[in-house]
């Protein structure tokens, strides 16, 4: 009974400490197909509203997350704004496509912190919703992190764009659907 007792209580901080830390996996990051033939300035200049991501511990704390995209031929002028602790806060940077089409890097700065990551554009219909991802390898620990970001272009996100995200994460072979968490704020007043 002792033995079932603590393995039970191990088993709860396993959950616990995933569910806020972030969503990691002992192997390496995983071949990412982007969607093909993905052409930047096909978007236009726009305004994207994240309603899920993966769990991680630097997004801890903020909602009403909303990008705005400039295009400037080759790469993209980003505002991000967030709210944390009842304030808003902006981070700047650029958005540059690779030569695989929907892999992007992205370079984000707030005061001293920048942010530089590969980012994947795994779906999108160009005009209601986007699947982005990001994984980060830990050589030493033989592990990896992996992010997931949906954005939508208006909120709340339809019934349907949200039926499409769950069907195409639910497909892949390295998405996990159960692990997004989903924005419930009204964030309509930021804009």
């Amino acid at each position: 009974m002792h033995a079932t007792v603590k393995m039970f209580a191990l088993l709860i901080l396993s959950l616990v400490s995933t569910a806020y830390a972030g969503v990691f996996f002992d192997s390496k990051c995983p071949e990412v197909k982007s969607i093909d033939n993905f052409i930047l300035l096909k978007s236009g200049e726009s305004e994207w509203f994240e309603v899920a991501r993966y769990p991680n511990d630097k997004a801890k704390g903020s909602k009403c997350i909303r990008s705005i995209y400039s295009f400037k031929g080759d790469h993209a002028e980003v505002k991000t704004f967030f709210v944390r602790d009842g304030k808003e806060y902006q981070l700047e940077g650029t958005l540059k496509q690779t030569e695989s089409g929907g892999k992007f890097i992205s370079d984000l700065q707030y005061g001293s912190t920048k942010i530089v990551n590969n980012v994947y554009l795994l779906d999108s219909d160009y005009e209601n919703y986007s699947i982005t991802y990001s994984c980060k390898y830990d050589e030493e620990k033989k592990s990896r992190q992996d992010f997931v970001w949906v954005a939508s272009r208006s909120l709340p996100m339809s019934s349907d764009i949200k039926a499409k995200v769950e069907n195409f994460m639910k497909a892949s072979s390295f998405l996990d659907y159960d692990k997004l968490i989903w924005h419930e704020n009204d964030c309509s007043n930021l804009k």
